[in-house]
C-alpha cells in the first residue's frame, strides 16, 4: 500500500506521502481519509507551519506498519534469491529435481 512504504507516513505532509508514492495529492488524500475512517492514522496540524498537516499513526497504524515491515524484511531475504540456480540455493535434498 503506498501510505506504508518506507519510512511510512509518519510525521509526514499528505503532499510528500502522495510525491513518494507517484500520487496525486487528492488521490492521496482520499486514501488517507479512509485509513483515517478505520483508525489507522490521524491528520493533525502540523506545529508552527499554518494549515499544513501531518500524517500520524494510531496505535492500531503503528501494529499494521511493524507487521508490513517484518514481511518486508522476510522478503529480501528469499525474494533475491529466486533467481539463481537452484544448486546455489539451501534447497533440501528431498526437494531437488536435479
Amino acid at each position: 500500500m503506498a501510505v506504508l512504504q518506507f519510512p511510512g507516513p509518519d510525521g509526514a505532509r499528505p503532499g510528500t506521502l502522495a510525491e513518494r508514492a507517484g500520487m496525486s495529492k487528492q488521490a492521496m488524500n482520499r486514501l488517507l481519509g479512509s485509513l483515517e475512517e478505520l483508525g489507522y492514522l490521524v491528520r493533525n496540524d502540523a506545529p508552527d507551519e499554518g494549515r499544513a498537516r501531518v500524517v500520524r499513526f494510531t496505535k492500531r497504524g503503528q501494529a499494521v506498519y511493524a507487521w508490513a515491515e517484518g514481511f518486508r524484511s522476510a522478503q529480501s531475504v528469499t525474494l533475491p534469491r529466486l533467481g539463481e540456480p537452484i544448486d546455489r540455493l539451501a534447497v533440501p535434498a528431498f526437494a531437488r529435481t536435479t
